[in-house]
Order: C-alpha cells, then structure tokens, then sequence
C-alpha cells in the first residue's frame, strides 16, 4: 500500500464512522501527514488516526493533533465571518446558498461533533 492509498483509507474510515487498519510497514506517517496537509486534509485524516492502537511517534501525533486543533479553530473564525456576510445581505434584501439550501452543513459542524464524541 502506497501512502497515499492509507491516506486515502483514512479518510474513508472518518466519512463512514469505521475504526481504520493499523498502519502497514511500507506506509510511512510522516508521508501521509504531509500529503494531507498539502491537501488540507490532514485534519479529518487525524480523527481516524486517533482510533489507532499504534500512533505515530509523538512529535509527529503532536504536530497533527495541532494542525486538527488549528484547521476546527480556523473554520470557526470563517463560519463566523460569512454568518456576518450573510447577515449584512440579507439586511440588503440579498438572498443566498444557504437561503435557498438550508440543509446545507458545514464541515465545520461535522469535526466539533466528532471531537466532541
């Protein structure tokens, strides 16, 4: 399996609530930490990384744990933000996605409610 590919699996396992494989020898973590951070992915990679019996070494678990923390932090500050864009349209008479979409959800939503789990 290529790094990528567990990464991939990672991912696969957070969307479908299921406890992902341990990590295979050929696969390293710091790889896979990297291509998702490339992506902006890493942060839903490591709440499945999370249900692993063998973690990453801990400066590696640490740096990913922090990049979730940041990415649940960052995406606050933006739903903040465009709930104030939203807010200043509709005071215009301006309708938008969410107007039009209410059930749309954030992946914001999504991520509180697994740490919170």
């Amino acid at each position: 399996m290529r790094d990528y590919e567990y990464l991939i699996h990672l991912l696969y396992c957070f969307i479908h609530g299921e406890t992902p494989k341990e990590k295979p020898d050929e696969v390293s973590f710091e790889k896979v930490y990297l291509i998702g951070k490339e992506h902006e992915i890493s942060n839903i990679a490591f709440l499945s990384v999370e249900k692993l019996e063998n973690k990453p070494e801990p400066v590696l678990y640490n740096e990913w744990k922090l990049n979730y923390y940041f990415s649940v932090e960052r995406d606050s500050r933006q739903s903040l933000e465009r709930n104030r864009v939203i807010s200043a349209f509709h005071e215009n008479g301006i309708r938008t996605l969410r107007d039009v979409y209410p059930e749309m959800i954030s992946l914001r939503k999504i991520l509180i409610k697994q740490w919170r789990a």
